[in-house]
């Protein structure tokens, strides 16, 4: 049987009165098949975790409903090594891997699939209110941050009005010298200094 395709476009009435209606189709509305998949496939809920402040140690299926157990679990662990698990530069796991501790609150820990879509989706609504069978280990100690105001303790910004519009600058009083539009700036114990020569607009324009 071919499927009615409902039309597309028309004014903001029109393609209200097909979502009243039920004409309108939704993402949600389509199944792999419908897409061209084969008849046998598996759906993928992603477990996540709900703390950040431990390490993520195991996902414990007996506190699922036996109804609602997935046909295969996958953790980290069963993706190495082929699996590359970073996804920034700071090192933070895509899938955290048992035994390490959690990054962020909401990081997966798990796939779950089940070859059933009605079992999948049943799960689903359970374990989006309940992250029950995931365990957590032994609590972490708190990372340290670096406040913005410890960051800019030892900076002093620099605003330089000139034709071209007003730039702004920060000059690290760590260093001797910083680069500005006009060439390097040096600070000497007179003031700032460009080129061997004293700058009165950086000294105008510098605050603590």
């Amino acid at each position: 049987m071919s499927q009615v395709v409902a039309p597309t476009g028309g004014s903001a009435a029109e393609r209200r009165r097909r979502i009243i209606t039920g004409q309108k189709t939704f993402a949600s509305d389509y199944r792999p098949v419908d897409l061209g998949w084969p008849e046998q496939y598996a759906h993928a809920l992603l477990l996540r975790a709900s703390v950040a402040d431990r390490t993520f140690a195991s996902v414990d299926l007996g506190r699922i409903r036996p109804e609602l157990r997935p046909d295969v679990l996958v953790t980290a662990t069963d993706l190495a090594p082929a699996f590359r698990n970073y996804i920034t530069k700071q090192q933070v796991e895509l899938l955290v891997t048992p035994g390490q501790p959690v990054d962020y609150v909401g990081q997966p820990v798990a796939l779950l699939l089940y070859n059933d879509f009605i079992r999948f989706r049943r799960a689903a609504q359970e374990l989006r209110e309940d992250a029950g069978p995931v365990v957590y280990g032994s609590p972490v100690a708190a990372a340290t941050f670096t406040t913005i105001e410890q960051e800019l303790e030892a900076w002093r910004e620099l605003r330089c009005e000139n034709p071209q519009g007003e730039s702004h600058f920060l000059f690290d009083l760590s260093a001797d010298q910083s680069q500005w539009t006009r060439g390097k700036l040096t600070r000497t114990e007179e003031g700032f200094c460009r080129k061997g020569l004293r700058d009165p607009d950086s000294d105008a324009n510098s605050r603590p």
